[in-house]
């Protein structure tokens, strides 16, 4: 069982093989992942994320259409990408499409994986229990920002590995030591780490720190999260 950490899509073709063997876990803290976890909590039926924003506008009226370009809410949706905005009188047992800078873009890169997880400090611990669980090898996708490195998602895939390694996993690639030891230096103040990062303020400039907050609550849902065919579950 082994863990390899993707800092970023750039890393992608690089640092992937026999993607089709492994459980990829997709984190994109700030928002995408910490958002769908909210949208499932509040009720949501399934979640359709898709990579562009012309797919998101064909789906049919029964969807609820949500979506961010550079941050912001795209033109004629219904939601955006913001935790705040998907309440359970919206969202509730309703099917919502998805589109974000990064994070369904990372989705989208793993669709030949063995398994896709859906990850954010909301369902960490439902998440860990179930890679335990599955005794295969892991990859840590970090969304990242447009093929960069942030902050918020290297911290959350360097707790995971570190306490997948305590479990009995091995690690891959540099990039996990890396991850591990941002996490382990900044373990005891995560929170103010993160709302200095460059995306976290780039949030709280465009939306509301409120927002940093939301993303950052731990284990409010305690369910996995993952992807079959194409769309976000609950993890049976």
């Amino acid at each position: 069982m082994k863990i390899t950490t993707l800092l970023s899509p750039a890393m992608f073709d690089a640092s992937i093989s026999d993607i089709d063997r492994k459980i990829v876990v997709v984190i994109d803290i700030l928002r995408a992942t910490s958002t769908m976890t909210v949208a499932m909590e509040n009720g949501a039926r399934a979640i359709y994320p898709v990579r562009d924003i012309e797919t998101a506008s064909r789906a049919g009226t029964s969807f609820v259409k949500a979506g961010e370009r550079n941050g912001e809410k795209v033109d004629g949706f219904d939601l955006g990408n913001s935790p705040r905005e998907f309440l359970p009188d919206i969202v509730g047992n309703r099917d919502i499409v998805m589109t974000t800078t990064n994070g369904t873009r990372a989705i989208s890169m793993s669709e030949h994986a063995q398994e896709i997880l859906i990850a954010s400090y909301r369902n960490i611990d439902a998440t860990l229990n179930y890679l335990n669980n599955s005794k295969e090898d892991i990859v840590l996708f970090c969304s990242g920002w447009k093929d960069l490195v942030n902050v918020e998602d290297t911290l959350f895939a360097g707790e995971l590995a570190y306490r997948l390694q305590e479990n009995g996993y091995e690690i891959e690639n540099d990039a996990t030591h890396v991850a591990m030891a941002v996490f382990l230096q900044h373990q005891n103040n995560l929170n103010d780490i993160v709302k200095k990062a460059s995306h976290a303020q780039r949030i709280t400039r465009l939306a509301s720190s409120e927002d940093i907050d939301l993303c950052l609550m731990r284990n409010t849902f305690h369910e996995a999260l993952k992807v079959v065919e194409g769309v976000v579950v609950v993890a049976s």
